[in-house]
């Protein structure tokens, strides 16, 4: 959905310091009165502001403020992860309206085919934006995902289901972890315009963002940062990539395992609920981990590195995850650069897919996700 430059402003704005009346956002937008009155007139039109009582004051006018219209407007969001497809429906104000559908995968079943069924089950009249969310890289010039840990395959496959599917409604298709990213700009007012990494960890899946200035680096093919594709001169599991010694495969419950023998499920949180540093195997793993995180944040030099993951609650392991991080890292680098943790769940998350759309009508830089080109290309197979 395409927005001008003051239209996003005023969203933006109302978004992170409303309600604020006609005059406050003259004053904080640097626009004359008229062109404020006739952006909030064409946004309340289009159902993205509403107007709330007004307010008596002693001398003048009453005020009526203007805040964002977190319901009229509805947003689907859409994930499709390695075990499950998700779908929900959300208010632009970025709460669930209902409980998310969930579809989990059979062996052989197609991500895309069941997200293609599933998505019609949750459209609504007022639908303005589809967000689809899904791990790997995505080629917007042939309208294809190239690489994904959702599919069995390192095989290409089309969107074409998805945008027919869609049926005409504006479809933003993105990487989980930008998904992730943009809930982060949106719901941390004063750090949007920072430098982050988001790291995502997970039992065998790690993934990143890099936020310059609050937005996504775009770079050569739409995803994340590949991060848990980080090669290492270690022994572990092959990668979907078809490389070997991928950073996501040697922090994982089957690496655990094929060097100890115990069963593989849940192996790595147990291991990490219970951890232990006379543990060798999953010293191993923590420290590449650790490893891999520093060079991250030394070549990239962020203001905040932000590890989103389950694991949180594994206070030992997170303490000294973070100890062997700042150990890596540069002196200069390390006393300058905000570590912090973010229990949420990101793989998966349909919840979290609607945000990217949020972000691509009301931030800056974040419409580049808009999926047209990428349409286009779908739609000619």
């Amino acid at each position: 959905m395409r927005m001008t430059a003051t239209q996003r402003q005023m969203l933006e704005t109302l978004w992170y310091d409303g309600p604020l009346s006609r005059s406050e956002l003259c004053e904080r937008m640097g626009v004359t009165a008229n062109a404020t009155g006739e952006i909030a007139l064409r946004l309340q039109q289009l159902g993205f502001v509403e107007e709330l009582p007004a307010e008596i004051i002693p001398r003048g006018r009453p005020k009526t403020p203007l805040q964002i219209d977190a319901r009229r407007q509805k947003i689907i969001g859409l994930s499709v992860s390695p075990h499950q497809v998700e779908a929900c429906r959300i208010g632009f104000g970025g709460d669930l309206l209902d409980e998310p559908l969930v579809k989990k995968l059979a062996d052989g079943q197609s991500p895309l085919s069941v997200a293609a069924k599933l998505l019609p089950k949750v459209l609504h009249p007022r639908t303005i934006l589809i967000a689809m969310s899904v791990p790997g890289l995505i080629d917007q010039v042939t309208g294809q995902i190239v690489l994904s840990s959702a599919f069995s395959q390192t095989r290409t496959l089309s969107l074409k289901p998805i945008f027919d599917a869609a049926a005409g409604i504006p479809l933003v298709v993105g990487n989980d972890l930008h998904a992730a990213a943009a809930h982060w700009a949106l719901s941390h007012r004063g750090l949007a315009s920072e430098d982050v990494l988001l790291v995502n960890l997970a039992d065998g899946q790690i993934g990143a963002a890099m936020l310059i200035n609050g937005r996504p680096n775009r770079g050569c093919i739409l995803g994340a940062n590949e991060l848990g594709h980080t090669k290492l001169p270690i022994n572990a599991p092959p990668c979907y990539c078809g490389g070997h010694g991928c950073l996501e495969r040697i922090f994982s419950s089957q690496f655990l395992q094929s060097h100890t023998h115990q069963e593989s499920s849940g192996l790595l949180a147990k291991r990490l609920t219970a951890y232990a540093q006379d543990d060798a195997t999953l010293q191993t793993a923590v420290q590449a981990l650790a490893l891999a995180l520093s060079n991250a944040v030394n070549f990239v030099r962020p203001s905040r590195l932000v590890i989103a993951t389950s694991f949180a609650a594994c206070e030992t392991f997170m303490q000294d995850l973070r100890h062997q991080i700042q150990t890596n890292l540069l002196a200069q680098i390390a006393s300058r650069v905000d570590i912090q943790t973010w229990d949420q769940r990101i793989t998966g998350s349909a919840h979290l897919a609607a945000w990217l759309g949020i972000a691509g009508i009301i931030l800056p830089g974040w419409s580049d996700y808009e999926a047209e080109p990428l349409q286009a290309s779908a739609t000619r197979e």
